[in-house]
């Protein structure tokens, strides 16, 4: 018995820095805590001492706390996810729960050990992602919108490939149909060539890049029809961000 609590005693302490840890007895009553305990729940352990885990729920969680309690206490291993507030700080906390009955040699519960990892930082992290994600699928929502009822010429590129464009680009353009616009660069609706001299392809890849560096780009261009006829226009390029990916948005005016 004694050399498992050595060997116990070894385990725990390699995890101390990282987890927090707690031993109560059967009935609920807290015995001892690590420092990363303290620190986390924001609990000074002299002051628990003694007390019930009871005492540190709130009252509306209690009553159900006790059931699980119970099972515990009764000799099963379980684990919660928790939200919990640091009585230093105020703030709320989240934790992954995991409580272990240790029996005597009887084989009786004499002490329930606790341990707990804090997720405060990736739920945080799922709560901004959860609403960065509302946020973006109405901006989404307008920009579409937006662009249907446009009378402009609008498109949206990703990689530089148009991945979406509005009725008024598939009339400028005179394509019938969206899916034979998306999927192709803006080079291949152009002459090889600008007025400038410069290739289609590489100008086109170097005002998409000023666009999504400063955020705004306009310029003149020429672009070509489907049926081969260039036209002159003025294109206007606005970079935009959803979900951590990077989009532009393009209007395409004829003079």
């Amino acid at each position: 018995v004694e050399e498992k609590e050595q060997e116990l005693s070894g385990v725990l302490s390699g995890v101390d820095s990282t987890v927090l840890r707690a031993v109560y007895l059967p009935d609920g009553t807290f015995v001892d805590a690590n420092e990363m305990h303290e620190k986390v729940l924001g609990y000074d352990k002299e002051q628990m001492k003694g007390k019930s885990i009871l005492e540190f729920l709130e009252e509306g969680d209690r009553e159900e706390f006790k059931k699980f309690w119970e099972e515990v206490a009764g000799g099963e291993s379980k684990e919660l996810i928790v939200k919990r507030l640091n009585k230093s700080t105020g703030k709320d906390i989240w934790l992954v729960n995991r409580y272990t009955p240790i029996t005597d040699v009887s084989g009786r519960v004499n002490k329930i050990l606790y341990l707990a990892i804090d997720i405060t930082e990736q739920k945080l992290k799922e709560e901004r992602t959860s609403k960065y994600l509302k946020q973006s699928q109405y901006q989404t929502k307008q920009v579409r919108e937006l662009m249907e009822y446009s009378a402009d010429a609008i498109q949206i590129l990703k990689d530089g490939i148009f991945i979406d464009c509005n009725p008024a680009t598939l009339k400028l353009f005179g394509f019938e149909k969206k899916e034979d616009f998306i999927n192709i660069n803006p080079a291949e609706v152009s002459p090889p060539l600008q007025p400038d001299g410069q290739n289609s392809m590489e100008k086109a890849q170097l005002m998409i890049k000023k666009a999504l560096e400063s955020g705004l780009n306009h310029f003149d261009w020429v672009h070509r029809k489907k049926d081969g006829t260039d036209f002159e226009c003025t294109v206007h390029l606005t970079a935009f961000e959803l979900v951590d990916e990077l989009y532009v948005y393009a209007m395409v005016k004829p003079k």
